[in-house]
């Protein structure tokens, strides 16, 4: 477009010295620029005299197309400006299911609230390793992250826990250390492929390897096996939190728990740029300030 302004410059002020002062370039780039612009499309574009320089039939097509092209370009580049600095527009959103119904789901109405002109996408699952492929805006995902290629911001922390109900400790073998597991009925997830409760077992990181009831392909089911007194459960912290604080279940071995995991929220512009995208990650730490994710 640099070339496109100095043509059009130098066709409005007759001349190379006055273009390049109302462009505050040298007269030598002016130059330049009008002799690739002429080598380029293979035509002499203006009549040239000592005293001024006035464009040609050719230059003056070519002034008309110019024009046309620095309105276009100043019309996509104020559009696309816009965009970023508005909070509107449609967000895609990956959310692990189990995060979206404890938490994330009661509190999305009062973002649509507060940012009327954002629509929602909201895709239940695990989506790190398709947030290029499906171009989602934002991913959170509550495992380990391996190498990622796209940027981070960590929302909160959170720990498995062993659970059960006072109802069933009351029936049952007494549990002290991770390995008298193997002598309780256990509920697992169809997600942890190697059937491996981790803890920590004289200071190191141990795995009791179980042998399931029952497994579920929902955290969620796996709870409420566990509130009907079926059994233990190696569950995530952040679903536990109200039936813990209710005493409905008991968390268990506490001192052999291993480290805290994170949940991050993962996107691929920066949020700096993209004020939707900054809103909707700034409505997801305010959410996740406000709650305790690991049950100390």
């Amino acid at each position: 477009m640099e070339k496109f302004r100095t043509f059009i410059t130098v066709a409005n002020e007759r001349g190379f010295s006055n273009a390049a002062i109302k462009l505050n370039i040298s007269k030598a780039t002016v130059s330049r620029h009008i002799r690739e612009i002429e080598a380029e499309y293979g035509a002499r574009l203006f009549n040239r005299t000592t005293r001024q320089v006035s464009l040609n039939e050719q230059g003056e097509i070519f002034y008309q197309y110019s024009l046309q092209c620095i309105e276009l370009y100043e019309n996509v580049h104020n559009r696309l400006s816009l965009s970023k600095n508005q909070i509107s527009g449609r967000l895609k959103v990956g959310i692990p299911l189990s995060l979206i119904e404890t938490y994330f789901i009661h509190k999305i109405p009062e973002f649509l609230q507060l940012y009327p002109e954002i629509n929602l996408d909201i895709i239940h699952g695990h989506h790190t390793q398709y947030i290029h492929q499906n171009n989602f805006d934002i991913v959170i995902d509550d495992r380990i992250l391996g190498d990622i290629d796209f940027y981070a911001t960590e929302l909160a922390q959170w720990k498995y826990v062993l659970c059960a109900t006072p109802n069933y400790l009351k029936n049952s073998k007494k549990l002290k250390t991770p390995n008298d597991i193997l002598n309780h009925q256990c509920i697992d997830h169809t997600g942890n492929l190697l059937k491996d409760w981790k803890f920590i077992f004289d200071n190191q990181l141990s795995e009791i390897f179980i042998d399931p009831k029952i497994s579920l392909n929902n955290s969620f089911s796996v709870k409420e096996f566990v509130l009907n007194h079926f059994g233990l459960a190696y569950l995530p912290s952040y679903i536990l939190h109200e039936e813990i604080k209710s005493g409905r279940l008991i968390s268990l071995l506490e001192s052999y728990l291993p480290m805290k995991y994170k949940i991050h929220a993962l996107y691929t512009r920066k949020r700096s740029e993209f004020k939707k995208i900054d809103a909707f990650l700034k409505f997801l730490e305010d959410i996740c300030a406000d709650i305790s994710l690991v049950q100390n």
